[in-house]
């Protein structure tokens, strides 16, 4: 009779832990740039996009000639995954930025 008392008490308990509803993940984060560069041209692509040749940014931008340090530059709501950061001044250089769900990841360049 224990037993069947045991059991019972282990089937309401496994009920009740199955029917919590947890909150998925969020799948948007954000990538916050500090570019220590003035006089350039930036933009932002998603890495499959990039390697597939796309010309099309989803992001761009300018920086104009400034002394005040590094220039601050948020991108928000980007599904997780891999994105080119590619500024232009004299020379263009390509970046691989990460996007994590639900975070800001910080990069200097």
């Amino acid at each position: 009779m224990n037993s069947k008392k045991n059991l019972s008490i282990l089937l309401v308990a496994t009920s009740v832990m199955a029917c919590q509803q947890t909150e998925p993940e969020p799948m948007e984060g954000s990538v916050d740039i500090r570019l220590n560069a003035s006089n350039v041209r930036y933009a932002l692509y998603t890495e499959s996009a990039y390697l597939a040749g796309s010309v099309l940014p989803l992001y761009e931008g300018e920086i104009k000639n400034t002394a005040s340090g590094p220039q601050q530059i948020t991108f928000s709501d980007l599904n997780h995954g891999n994105y080119i950061f590619q500024y232009c001044g004299a020379n263009c250089i390509n970046r691989t930025v990460q996007v994590t769900g639900g975070k800001t990841r910080e990069y200097r360049f």
